[in-house]
């Protein structure tokens, strides 16, 4: 099973994870297939949807690919507003990329109704992924990709989940 993770946001960072019929109790790198991050700077709308087309696009490509690089499972980090949290332009961009990333995997036949999609907060995925976790695993990465790093710490926590079902 590939699980495509997403840390969206004005770097957005990502990660194909393989998931085994028997996840391990003890992951590692060896799980990751690829992971990056798309760097945008300041998101407008017009990149909001042009971004997003592209991902549909380049996730088509994936999956019209052989039957083992076909994407099974997408999660996003979902966006939360905090009651006490000023917004700011680059909090309402995020939440803008959010929405346009779950019609365009929607477009495609992801969905949380049909079950091949998840999002996760970015708490939930911090506080059980944490930074000392990840570096016992080997799934630390240098400051400047934090982003792919926490695209990855929601892979471990999906598939943490996964395994308590």
């Amino acid at each position: 099973m590939t699980v495509l993770t997403i840390d969206p946001g004005g770097t957005t960072g990502w990660c194909l994870w393989t998931l085994g019929a028997e996840p391990d109790l003890r992951p590692s790198m060896t799980n990751v297939e690829r992971f990056g991050q798309i760097k945008r700077g300041p998101l407008k709308t017009v990149d909001l949807l042009t971004a997003s087309v592209a991902l549909r696009s380049s996730l088509c490509q994936r999956m019209d690919g052989e039957e083992d690089e076909a994407i099974d499972h997408v999660v996003i980090e979902d966006f939360t507003l905090r009651p006490a949290h000023r917004v700011i332009q680059s909090d309402m961009d995020t939440i803008k990329l959010v929405g346009m990333m779950e019609w365009a995997f929607h477009s495609i036949g992801f969905s949380e109704s049909i079950g091949n999609l998840t999002k996760q907060s970015a708490s939930s995925a911090k506080g059980v992924i944490t930074d000392a976790r990840l570096q016992q695993w080997g799934y630390w990465l240098p400051h400047k990709q934090r982003h792919a790093r926490d695209a990855i710490r929601h892979a471990l926590l999906y598939e943490r989940k996964r395994r308590q079902e």
